[in-house]
């Protein structure tokens, strides 16, 4: 019986050293609540922001299209609203991936960066715990850090970005001119 308690005694300090509760009382683990994160940093806002914007815009030219394919029900315009409705899908699909793949590229180097910084062994998600210590929340200083961060999200450059598609098609002009030449020989 001495030799069991002994030996629960090892494995409990064992346990204690092993997760780091012996002597400190800084969290070893923090914890982020990422949806928080995304909501009220500054880029998140401003992502929400432009892509309300660019819904309205395309929700606009649907409407449209919906009242005329209504109005007038012939194959013109429905290719019109499919097309309208086709646009709207893809732009927004597209311009949130983008968004998301920028803004959560910059979020998990944020959150490593802490993580090393403030001496953590791992932040895990708010979704994935059972139960915490509040001290171990750390979402509002991620939120600080995301803030510091110059993100570019690339808003403006959308006319840009519409030239830039139309730019490759005269510029695969000549090479339907070069095996034209090819044939000469």
């Amino acid at each position: 019986m001495t030799k069991s308690l002994s030996a629960l005694s090892v494995l409990v300090l064992a346990a204690f050293l092993f997760t780091g509760c012996v002597g400190e009382s800084k969290p070893q683990v923090g914890v982020v609540d990422a949806a928080a994160v995304f909501k009220q940093c500054k880029a998140g806002q401003q992502a929400m922001t432009y892509l309300q914007e660019q819904a309205k815009a395309l929700q606009e030219k649907v409407q449209e299209a919906q009242k005329a394919a209504e109005g007038n029900q012939n194959e013109e315009t429905m290719q019109a609203f499919q097309k309208a409705v086709s646009e709207y899908q893809t732009t927004m699909g597209g311009e949130q991936q983008r968004l998301v793949t920028l803004l959560n590229d910059k979020y998990t180097a944020v959150l490593e960066k802490y993580r090393k910084d403030s001496g953590l062994v791992a932040i895990l998600s708010k979704e994935a715990v059972m139960a915490y210590d509040p001290a171990a929340d750390i979402t509002n200083k991620v939120v600080e850090a995301l803030d510091r961060e110059n993100i570019d999200l690339q808003l403006a450059p959308k006319a840009d970005a519409a030239k830039a598609e139309a730019a490759p098609a005269p510029a695969e002009a000549p090479k339907a001119d070069a095996p034209k030449e090819e044939k000469k020989p």
